[in-house]
């Protein structure tokens, strides 16, 4: 859910005598221990019911879920198929610009994953655009999407992804043959944080009657807002100063052309972690 609880719903069988239902919750599914108990006479009249659960951690691991009834001699009589969230994490790649998104397997409907629907978005939102689908890996117990972010050229270099997992059309087992038109459900995994360092290119040189005119940083995956670059001369004294990545320098100071030679930078930017990155060279201006 949104709010990082879980929430399970349960469908019942009404027409076998039931005293109680026990929703079990485990790490593994042979290791399940019991998280709530319903009683089967508060539910007369309702053929599911929904059990949230506050004290999973999602951002953490996924968990197996599972219902158990028992009779009125408190015999477990039947137990439910698993249930199983869905873990996200990414891994950032700095050299090769990628977000690496990694999660298990979604368990388990009455029929198939269609497939996983990828969200991402500048903000931990529950976005409803989805940003790529990714069909299931039926080979192995964990599905994998790599997110190519190198012509994101105005991003902060935060991002965070969320997976949805699309159910697929019901198999005859679970419909006895009869046709339906029920909407496929589906069941969201936690929201994961991917952070990118800060990519800073500054050249060591430039001339202002040349092809590079302005001297100034390019650079991705920080906040443009919050930048200043300042330059010094030999004597270290200021002699410009921009908040305006765009802005490089021209290569005078009060209007006049400034002396052939070598000069210092001092450029302050924020990461999209909100932390300050400072950098600091020299730079040659040619004439």
């Amino acid at each position: 859910l949104p709010n990082n609880q879980v929430e399970v719903e349960y469908y019942r069988d009404t027409l076998t005598p039931v005293k109680g239902y026990t929703v079990f919750r485990g790490d593994n599914p042979d290791e399940m221990l019991p998280q709530a108990y319903f009683d089967a006479r508060e539910l007369t009249g309702v053929d599911r019911f929904t059990f949230i659960d506050e004290t999973a951690d999602v951002n953490a691991q996924d968990y197996y879920y599972e219902v158990v009834s028992q009779n009125d001699c408190d015999i477990l009589t039947s137990t439910s198929n698993l249930g199983r969230t869905i873990h996200l994490v990414v891994q950032s790649d700095d050299e090769a610009l990628t977000n690496t998104l990694m999660w298990n397997r979604y368990l388990d409907w009455d029929s198939t994953v269609a497939y996983y629907n990828v969200y991402k978005t500048a903000t931990p939102i529950y976005s409803t655009t989805v940003y790529k689908q990714v069909m299931p890996n039926s080979a192995y117990d964990y599905n994998e999407f790599v997110d190519d972010i190198s012509e994101d050229v105005n991003s902060n270099g935060k991002v965070y992804y969320r997976v949805e997992a699309v159910q697929g059309p019901l198999l005859s087992s679970a419909t006895n043959g009869y046709p339906n038109d029920l909407t496929p459900k589906v069941s969201n995994s936690n929201i994961a944080e991917a952070l990118q360092d800060p990519l800073m290119y500054v050249p060591n040189a430039f001339a202002p009657d040349g092809v590079n005119k302005r001297f100034g940083p390019k650079g991705q995956f920080f906040e443009f807002d919050q930048f200043e670059m300042t330059i010094y001369n030999r004597w270290g004294e200021q002699v410009y100063l921009t908040n305006d990545i765009n802005k490089g320098w021209d290569g005078t100071v009060e209007g006049k052309d400034a002396s052939a030679g070598s000069y210092v930078y001092m450029i302050r930017y924020v990461d999209g972690d909100g932390k300050e990155k400072r950098k600091k060279g020299s730079l040659t201006l040619i004439r």
